[in-house]
C-alpha cells in the first residue's frame, strides 16, 4: 500500500514538472513530448497519464495547434489610459463647453508568427475602434530587404510612422494631424495605414522605401472601395542614418501622390502631393526631432498647406525624460477646425475654419520599464487664428492637461 502511494506521488510530481516544462515556452514543447515518451516506456506514467499532461498544459506535442509550420508565434498587446482635461475657449464666437474625461486611447491585441527564415504574418486588432490595426505578410529577401502585402501604413510623417507607443508627447501635433488624417475637405488624408504592397530596404547608412497602395486612408481595411476610386496612390521615401562616438543621426525625405482624392467617402479628380523632410539628432542624454510638411493639392485651389513641427527631449535620468515641443500649421486658404486637429478639443460656436494653428506642448515620461510600462503627463496650448469661413473675425484656444499610463509587451 505504501508503495503505491509513493508511486502516486512521483507520478504527480513528474506530472506537475513535466507540465511546467511543456509550459515554459512552445519551442521547447517537443522535447516535452520527448520526456513524457520516454516516462512511459520506463512505466511511471501510462499512455493517458501522459496524454492528460499535454492537454492540460494547452501546449501539444506539436507546439502550435493547427500551426505545424510556424517556427515562431509573438503575442503583442497594447494599452493606453488617458485622463484630458480641456478648455475651449473663443474671440468673437460662442465658446464650447470644457471637458474632463478619463479613456482607454488604445486597446490592442495581436500576433506575430514566422514561417521560418523568410516569411512572416502580423496580425493587430484595436479593441477600442473595433478596426484591424497593422495586418499584412512580409518576406524577408534579407536583413537588409522586405516585401510587405496588407494593411499597414506608408512611410509618410515623421509623427505618424512612429509607433503611438514611442511617441515623445502625448497625442500627435496638429501639423501631423492635418496632412494624415481622414479626409473631411479641411484635412489631407495622406499617409497612415492603406492597402497595398509596400518594399523597404537599406544599405550601410542608406534607407529607402516605396509603396503601391489604394487611395483611401482607411480606418479598416474592409471598407468597401470609394465609387470610382480605381488610381492607385504611390509612396517614396530615402533618407541615412549614422552613428558615432558622440552622437548620432537622421535625416529623410519623403513623398506621396495621389491621383485622386477621396473626400469624405467621395472620389474626385483633384490631385495631391504631399512631402516630408525631416531629421534627428542625439547626443548623450539630449535629443531634437524636427519635420516640414508640404502639398500641392488640387481639391484646395492649388493650395500649399505647409507644417513644421520641432520635439527636443532631455533625459535626466534613464527613467526619467523631459519633453517639449512646437507646431505650426499654415492651410494656406482650406482651414481647419479646433476638433479637427487637437484629440478632445471642441469647436467654438458656427463652426469656423482656421488658417492658421500654432501649438505647443510640455511634459514628462516616466520609464517604470522602457515605453513597455511608462507614465507620462504634458500641458498644451493651441491657438487658431485667421478665420477663413462665417461672419466675423472669431479666434479659439484649446488648453489642456493629458496624462496616459502605457502598457506594451
Amino acid at each position: 500500500m505504501l508503495k503505491n502511494k509513493k508511486l502516486i506521488v512521483i507520478k504527480r510530481l513528474t506530472a506537475f514538472f513535466c507540465a511546467l516544462f511543456a509550459f515554459a515556452s512552445t519551442a521547447h514543447a517537443q522535447d516535452a513530448q520527448a520526456i513524457l515518451d520516454a516516462l512511459v516506456m520506463k512505466g511511471i506514467l501510462t499512455s493517458e497519464e501522459a496524454k492528460n499532461i499535454v492537454a492540460e498544459s494547452k501546449v501539444p506535442a506539436s507546439g502550435i495547434t493547427n500551426s505545424r509550420n510556424v517556427s515562431k508565434l509573438t503575442i503583442t498587446g497594447r494599452v493606453q489610459a488617458q485622463y484630458n482635461m480641456i478648455a475651449n475657449a473663443a474671440t468673437n464666437a460662442t465658446e464650447a463647453a470644457n471637458s474632463s474625461r478619463f479613456s482607454l486611447r488604445r486597446v490592442r491585441l495581436g500576433a506575430t508568427a514566422d514561417f521560418g527564415k523568410y516569411f512572416r504574418g502580423v496580425i493587430s486588432y484595436d479593441m477600442v475602434t473595433n478596426n484591424l490595426a497593422d495586418t499584412f505578410i512580409r518576406w524577408n529577401q534579407s536583413p537588409d530587404f522586405s516585401v510587405d502585402a496588407g494593411f499597414r501604413k506608408v512611410n509618410f510623417g515623421m509623427e505618424e510612422v512612429a509607433s503611438a507607443s514611442r511617441l515623445p508627447a502625448i497625442e500627435r501635433s496638429p501639423a501631423t494631424r492635418f496632412f494624415v488624417e481622414p479626409n473631411n475637405g479641411r484635412r489631407l488624408g495622406a499617409g497612415s495605414r492603406r492597402n497595398g504592397v509596400f518594399a523597404d530596404g537599406k544599405s550601410g547608412d542608406f534607407f529607402y522605401g516605396a509603396a503601391v497602395t489604394n487611395l483611401e486612408r482607411e480606418a479598416n481595411p474592409n471598407t468597401p472601395q470609394a465609387g470610382g476610386a480605381s488610381q492607385p496612390a504611390v509612396w517614396l521615401n530615402g533618407g541615412i542614418k549614422g552613428n558615432s562616438v558622440a552622437f548620432s543621426h537622421t535625416l529623410g525625405l519623403s513623398f506621396g501622390y495621389l491621383p485622386e482624392q477621396v473626400i469624405n467617402g467621395v472620389p474626385t479628380n483633384s490631385a495631391l502631393l504631399v512631402s516630408s523632410l525631416y531629421g534627428g539628432f542625439t547626443a548623450g542624454s539630449f535629443s531634437l526631432n524636427g519635420e516640414f510638411l508640404w502639398s500641392d493639392n488640387d481639391a484646395g485651389a492649388g493650395a500649399n498647406s505647409w507644417g513644421v513641427t520641432v520635439i527636443p527631449t532631455f533625459d535626466l535620468s534613464k527613467q526619467l525624460q523631459l519633453v517639449a515641443r512646437v507646431s505650426h500649421l499654415n492651410t494656406d486658404g482650406i482651414g481647419t477646425r479646433t476638433s479637427d486637429v487637437v484629440p478632445g478639443a471642441v469647436s467654438p460656436g458656427g463652426n469656423p475654419a482656421f488658417e492658421t494653428v500654432n501649438e505647443i506642448y510640455g511634459g514628462f515620461n516616466y520609464f517604470i520599464k522602457g515605453n513597455y510600462l511608462k507614465f507620462s503627463a504634458g500641458i498644451f496650448h493651441a491657438i487658431f487664428e485667421d478665420q477663413l469661413n462665417g461672419l466675423g473675425d472669431a479666434e479659439a484656444t484649446a488648453t489642456g492637461l493629458r496624462t496616459q499610463m502605457q502598457m506594451n509587451f
